[in-house]
């Protein structure tokens, strides 16, 4: 009897391509209605679907489950009774902060700085900083 093939990777197995037998390259991850390849550094699912910017201030529409930079939401709501993202009527336009999310970013964009100080040189020290001890918060 032949062996049993191998499982994929778990990014195949989870990510399947569209229409192709090949893998797709991790570029062009997407959030929502985003298809184009990303050149960011930043995790696609940092960024606000309105401005396709890393966010600072995340909030979820709670009619849809979506999250936004509150900016860009704030002045989407102004103009449309819309979610932006699944393109569906909102009978309620109410914002809830992402606290896991803001979370998660802060936490992802202070090690990206640890690391940037680590290969410019600036980090040599070998310390890093305490928990809660950077400006900021929640």
């Amino acid at each position: 009897a032949a062996p049993a093939p191998l499982a994929p990777p778990f990014w195949r197995s989870h990510n399947p391509p569209l229409n192709s037998t090949q893998p797709q390259p991790a570029a062009t991850a997407t959030l929502g209605f985003l298809n184009a390849p990303s050149s960011r550094e930043e995790p696609d699912d940092f960024c606000c679907p309105i401005s396709l910017e890393l966010m600072k201030d995340p909030v979820l529409l709670v009619e849809s489950a979506q999250t936004f930079e509150r900016a860009s939401i704030v002045e989407w709501l102004a103009q449309h009774d819309t979610c932006p993202v699944t393109k569906l009527p909102l009978a309620t336009k109410q914002l809830v902060p992402n606290y896991a999310l803001r979370s998660a970013i802060d936490s992802w964009s202070r090690a990206r700085e640890r690391l940037n100080g680590f290969a410019n040189g600036s980090g040599s020290s070998g310390a890093l900083p305490l928990a809660g001890g950077g400006s900021g918060g929640l």
